[in-house]
């Protein structure tokens, strides 16, 4: 007889499954021109924006004197994507609403969603970053000086955008499912302006979210049980590979190396679907990380062979792969960790999609590629710091490393 209670179950899996799922490329209908290159119809002004037309071109900029505003689409939209072309060369600082209920009040980045567009590689929020909430890296297909293409994909939770046909993030949020699209003209005490031409936009299916997003969901399952992978004085689920020192304190062990050296701490085991949260303690000089995914079977550790989820901060804004960053993947914002006390950080990775968390704050999404989706080791790194002029050893202390493994979850299919 089969055990129906295990059915729900099953259903809110399936739920899970579909509204995590890496965005379809399908689309239901052609581009449509949001902006018919003459004048502003189809479009009006909230605050202090100044807007014209000129050869095809939109100029947009803002009062010098006041707080700045926004020319936004008459039509709301839900589901979509978005693409256009912008010239807003450095120091010029805009960014594009996103499903803004402008009737609400407030501010778009705080409401619903601002896509960033500031080309200037010394900040939190660069071009592409949805800004606050995920960060996008820094890619060499942006042009600063010169024309570029954004792409904005809104569909159910999930957000992706590019410029000039590369991804620089994807990010699942629900702050916002629909409203007006708009362009920033930025608050006043300097002057800022943007040019645009070429907004299309091209609606996409209805997606209906119906369940929690898979961290929710993994955080709070009861059908999995937590496994404790690192026990004080108990290294019996972990093998060291390198030349580092491990010492086994008290209520953690910690890790060290000496200039050149990397060194690891191996699981035994190979998980491909799993919740895996830790404690680490560092410097802020120092230099280590979480690699996940790790082939079994390569002979050596590095970001070929695994995913490493970055613990290292260092050159400030400019950094590429901050803390909690999937390092050349996925990019996290700068100045979430606290180098006097622990930190928690919570990594999950089911199906194709990762996430990471550090002290309670979203820090980057992925979805692997081919090479990636597999069973493979976790292995804690400690390294060295390969920014300073010395590049000396790290110090870094781990404790409280538990794993739900969600292995034994029947696969249902996207």
């Amino acid at each position: 007889m089969k055990n129906l209670s295990f059915l729900p179950f099953l259903v809110l899996l399936s739920f899970i499954f579909q509204s995590c799922q890496k965005p379809s490329d399908e689309i239901s209908t052609e581009f449509e021109s949001l902006f018919n290159g003459e004048n502003l119809e189809g479009w009006y002004i909230q605050g202090d924006a100044q807007a014209n037309v000129e050869n095809g071109m939109l100029n947009l900029s803002n009062d010098q004197s006041g707080p700045g505003g926004w020319l936004l689409s008459n039509g709301e939209y839900k589901n979509f994507h978005l693409e256009f072309e912008f010239l807003c060369p450095p120091p010029n600082n805009s960014g594009v609403a996103v499903r803004y209920k402008d009737s609400h009040g407030g501010h778009p980045a705080v409401s619903a969603y601002e896509i960033n567009i500031f080309s200037t590689p010394n900040t939190q929020n660069p071009t592409g970053s949805v800004y606050n909430l995920a960060r996008s890296f820094l890619s060499d297909s942006l042009k600063p000086m010169d024309w570029n293409r954004m792409e904005i994909i809104a569909r159910g939770d999930c957000l992706v955008t590019k410029v000039n046909g590369v991804q620089l993030l994807t990010t699942h949020q629900r702050r916002a499912f629909a409203g007006h699209i708009g362009f920033q003209a930025h608050d006043g005490k300097v002057k800022h302006a943007i040019q645009l031409k070429n907004i299309r936009i091209k609606p996409l299916p209805h997606e209906e979210i119906s369940s929690p997003q898979i961290e929710d969901y993994m955080r709070s399952t009861m059908n999995v049980k937590s496994e404790l992978l690192l026990a004080s004085g108990d290294l019996s689920n972990w093998e060291i590979v390198g030349d580092g020192q491990w010492e086994l304190k008290d209520d953690h062990i910690l890790g060290r190396t000496r200039k050149d050296d990397f060194s690891f701490l191996k699981s035994v085991k190979a998980y491909r679907d799993f919740y895996l949260t830790l404690k680490f303690r560092i410097k802020k000089s120092h230099n280590s990380g979480v690699f996940i995914l790790q082939d079994p079977l390569a002979a050596e550790i590095s970001l070929a062979t695994g995913l490493e989820i970055n613990i290292y901060d260092h050159d400030g804004f400019a950094y590429g792969w901050p803390t909690g960053s999937v390092v050349t993947k996925a990019r996290a914002f700068i100045g979430i960790v606290d180098y006097d006390d622990w930190n928690t950080m919570e990594i999950f990775s089911f199906q194709n999609h990762i996430c990471t968390y550090v002290n309670g704050l979203k820090a980057s999404e992925y979805y692997v590629t081919e090479e990636f989706d597999r069973p493979g080791n976790i292995c804690l790194q400690v390294g060295v710091q390969v920014a300073s002029e010395e590049k000396g050893g790290s110090e870094v202390g781990f404790k409280d490393v538990e794993i739900k493994d969600f292995s034994e979850i029947p696969f249902i299919g996207y």
